[in-house]
């Protein structure tokens, strides 16, 4: 079994892990679905979020409506990165929403954000004169502070690593793409260039970044 302390280094052939799936899935045929969900009163925080991670072994696992009757009740082992994506809310806890990357492993399933350690998906660039910085925001969209109370800025001409994108939505049907810093930290992604590692260029994160910011390419 593999340490959750192990460190994982993304390099041009990291894209096989990838193909490797998400540990504690299972197959299983359509005759094996069943209808209950795990988690009472879900709701998925803002819109989407887009990132790929390590889940933690023995991280506990919760079903959702429609899974498969084989998803294990806890993850008992790492072998590769999952694909995470939306981030919910269930009486006063955060999920992540864990799936497979490889596509004939198709079981899903929820875990606690803190059983997850999420991967970096590239770097942004902070396109603004380098005596300016952009706003860091939490995610109730509220601005994020200093002990001191002074708001939290990244300065311009400066380059991060990030974690993920979270999709906000601004109106019906219309929504805006964020990155992910860690830590309860969020950029507006109008205000970066995006440049993802190679392991997942072109993938469905980053069609999603293309489609909602074409400015940032």
């Amino acid at each position: 079994m593999k340490s959750w302390k192990q460190i994982v280094v993304f390099t041009s052939v990291a894209a096989a892990m990838f193909i490797g799936g998400a540990a504690a899935t299972q197959s299983a045929s359509a005759s094996e679905w069943y209808q209950n969900d795990q988690l009472p009163n879900k709701k998925v925080v803002n819109n989407h979020f887009y990132g790929y991670g390590i889940v933690r072994p023995g991280a506990r696992t919760y079903k959702e409506p429609y899974s498969y009757k084989n998803v294990p009740s806890k993850v008992t082992k790492t072998t590769s990165a999952s694909l995470i994506y939306d981030l919910d809310s269930s009486n006063g806890h955060l999920y992540y929403n864990v799936g497979p990357v490889h596509a004939r492993k198709m079981t899903e399933y929820f875990v606690k954000n803190s059983d997850v350690k999420l991967l970096s998906v590239g770097k942004v660039h902070v396109n603004f004169n380098k005596h300016y910085g952009i706003q860091i925001w939490n995610l109730k969209h509220q601005p994020v502070r200093t002990a001191n109370g002074k708001v939290k800025k990244l300065m311009g001409q400066t380059n991060w690593k990030v974690y993920g994108t979270q999709d906000y939505p601004t109106g019906v049907f219309k929504s805006h793409i964020y990155f992910y810093l860690g830590g309860n930290q969020y950029i507006d992604g109008r205000y970066v260039s995006f440049k993802p590692i190679n392991a997942v260029k072109h993938s469905e994160m980053t069609d999603m970044v293309e489609e909602n910011l074409h400015n940032i390419y």
